[in-house]
């Protein structure tokens, strides 16, 4: 009967430890690839890009450091919000990257319209006539953008390229990830079985990472994007400068100005004294008992029951305009 040899079970014993950690370290490291996967998919399903907005181009202090100071404003960019406001038409426009559907676009727009005579009140009204008004004005700025940046240039050709990507790797090469018409949808439809509701989904998934403009080399997509973040904001510049558009921050506090409340008043102070409460209340402002009793400013050019719901049509007030509560839809995010 053979001894057992301690040097041979010795090396038995360390050659089945190193294989059982050798086995361990495959399982860690095919777990670590396995989660890896799992959450690449999930992120590419989920249509999130995977570059983060303040990554793409230099920063907001950056372009901001460039631009000449106006010494009359009042407010800070960070305290009106206008590097958010300008994002949102960098990144996520046309509309399809926000919505799915036209109709989609334009009730939200039109909530928001509608609320500043109907809903909100104080300084929640100021603030979203404020930001409508600056759509507005960035909605301007569109059609001055320099060729590389504007329509037909390869920014924008960037962004289709991505988009054609998209839907050619969604097994739909034919079709145009863009604005649709009823045609068109019924022909994806026979000719490719994409459903209408599947086309929406489709286009907004692939529109909500075209804005980050993937197909782009790196340098060149952040140097573009810099001159369009610089050019929205003069555009913004020089509608306060002149435009005679009143800031109105984010956040309420102590002296922030009311413009349309101001111009709401002024147009009560053209009623005969007995019809002024009504249209305070109607428009949802307050009268001083001495503005209850002043003289009539000037006759309104017509009765107050056919100015609803927006009862300022035709009034100039401090704001950029002559509608307040009122602001055509942008051009820039809708096509």
């Amino acid at each position: 009967m053979n001894e057992p040899d301690p040097a041979e079970d010795g090396l038995k014993a360390g050659l089945g430890i190193y294989r059982r950690r050798l086995l361990l370290g495959v399982l860690i490291v095919l777990s670590i690839l396995a989660v890896s996967v799992v959450l690449l998919l999930m992120a590419r399903d989920s249509g999130e890009p995977s570059v983060r907005l303040e990554d793409i181009g230099p920063s907001w202090d950056e372009i901001a450091e460039q631009m000449p100071s106006d010494p009359s404003r009042k407010y800070s960019d960070e305290e009106l919000g206008l590097y958010d406001l300008i994002d949102e038409v960098v990144y996520f426009r046309p509309y399809y990257a926000q919505f799915r559907t036209r109709d989609d676009y334009f009730a939200d727009f039109g909530a928001r319209r509608d609320a500043i005579p109907t809903e909100v009140e104080g300084h929640e009204r100021e603030r979203l006539q404020f930001e409508i008004v600056m759509e507005g004005v960035l909605d301007g700025a569109y059609v001055d953008l320099p060729s590389d940046l504007g329509p037909g240039g390869p920014l924008e050709q960037a962004y289709d390229d991505w988009m054609a990507d998209c839907a050619a790797e969604a097994g739909f090469a034919d079709v145009v990830l863009a604005d649709e018409t009823d045609a068109e949808l019924e022909r994806y439809e026979s000719e490719f079985g994409l459903s209408a509701e599947d086309f929406y989904d489709l286009r907004h998934d692939c529109a909500r990472r075209a804005g980050y403009y993937p197909t782009l080399e790196t340098g060149v997509r952040d140097e573009m994007i810099g001159r369009l973040k610089q050019h929205y904001l003069q555009a913004v510049y020089d509608a306060f400068r002149f435009s005679g558009i009143v800031e109105i921050p984010i956040d309420y506090r102590e002296g922030v100005p009311h413009p349309l409340e101001d111009s709401y008043i002024q147009h009560c102070l053209k009623f005969e004294v007995a019809s002024r409460e009504s249209c305070a209340e109607h428009l949802r402002v307050e009268l001083t008992d001495e503005q209850k009793a002043a003289p009539v400013q000037t006759a309104p050019s017509r009765d107050f029951e056919e100015l609803g719901p927006f009862p300022l049509i035709g009034q100039q007030c401090s704001f950029h305009g002559d509608i307040p509560g009122y602001v055509g839809a942008s051009r820039f995010r809708v096509g």
